[in-house]
């Protein structure tokens, strides 16, 4: 076995893992099996290390199956609609040039939990509250957790881009 040069070494373990391929996915599988944790620890710090290569990869992947790209993404939106939401409307702040727009879906669903799943202005319990923000990304509001505020949707209709209705005290998580 040549050890000196990489290149040889790399073409010797090729050619041998080809040689007994199925006894060596039968091993990589039962390691996998009794080691999740390390094998997912791997891939993370791997991914740390790497995070260009898995882009481009991801992006190759979508240019030359966009047809199942996209319907693995409609799946995604489906099942996680928060999510969708808490990404149109980071997209919606960037496109309106606000000075910052760090408020991710976890903040908001902390926000939520704290304020009791109540509209902050008619105190109402709801299941789907919209975020307010106190000073309009159309003024130029951030969109950040010190800027907005759980709102029904009727309230936050009312409010529109004008003033707050009753003064509120955004949270600081």
């Amino acid at each position: 076995m040549p050890h000196k040069d990489p290149e040889a070494r790399r073409a010797y373990r090729k050619l041998e893992y080809a040689r007994n391929a199925k006894e060596n996915i039968e091993k990589t599988r039962q390691w996998r099996l009794k080691n999740p944790g390390r094998r997912n620890a791997q891939q993370r710090e791997h991914y740390a290390l790497h995070p260009e290569v898995y882009a481009e990869r991801a992006r190759k992947s979508r240019h030359a199956h966009p047809e199942t790209s996209r319907a693995k993404c409609k799946r995604f939106r489906m099942r996680h609609p928060e999510f969708h939401r808490a990404y149109q409307r980071c997209r919606r702040a960037a496109k309106a040039r606000t000075p910052l727009n760090n408020f991710t879906a976890k903040e908001w669903q902390e926000m939520k939990a704290a304020y009791g799943f109540r509209c902050v202005y008619c105190r109402r319990k709801m299941q789907r509250l919209t975020q307010d923000h106190l000073t309009p990304l159309s003024k130029g509001g951030a969109h950040t957790k010190s800027n907005i505020v759980p709102a029904c949707a009727l309230c936050n209709a009312k409010k529109g881009t004008g003033a707050v209705l009753i003064p509120v005290q955004p949270l600081m998580l």
